[in-house]
């Protein structure tokens, strides 16, 4: 029976995930290849009308394992939004880019976030080389 969520202890078929990538997932994607790391809010911001939207969204590409994510914790617990990184996965379905990067920060476009919602992130967690990452098709 299909499921609109995977189940969390399944292991995802790539062809039932190439399936379920949706244009606006590929824009989420596009947004991690370049800024690395993103929280919830910052890509509630930048792509969803609403919060539980987009969480239920960013939950299924987690367990498509097309996202990787996680939390922050301090000595009281967990804080903050999760952060979400390109996963196993996003390499098969990340698009080359189209354009050159720009030459300096500069000449970057506005970034989706803001100093209330957090800094930008300092390293990133998971490689996909422009040269192998390929739409296929």
């Amino acid at each position: 029976m299909y499921s609109r969520v995977p189940s969390a202890s399944s292991k995802p078929d790539p062809l039932a995930v190439f399936g379920r990538i949706v244009p606006r997932d590929h824009a989420l994607l596009a947004l991690l290849a370049e800024h690395y790391l993103l929280s919830t809010d910052q890509i509630t911001h930048a792509l969803f009308d609403g919060r539980r939207t987009a969480q239920r969204r960013l939950t299924i590409l987690h367990r498509l394992d097309v996202l990787h994510r996680f939390g922050r914790s301090g000595a009281h617990g967990r804080y903050g939004s999760l952060l979400y990184t390109l996963g196993p996965s996003a390499c098969n379905y990340t698009r080359a880019p189209t354009t050159t990067p720009p030459a300096s920060a500069a000449n970057r476009p506005a970034a989706p976030w803001n100093a209330a919602s957090g800094s930008p992130p300092a390293a990133r967690s998971t490689t996909c080389s422009a040269s192998t990452s390929s739409s296929p098709t």
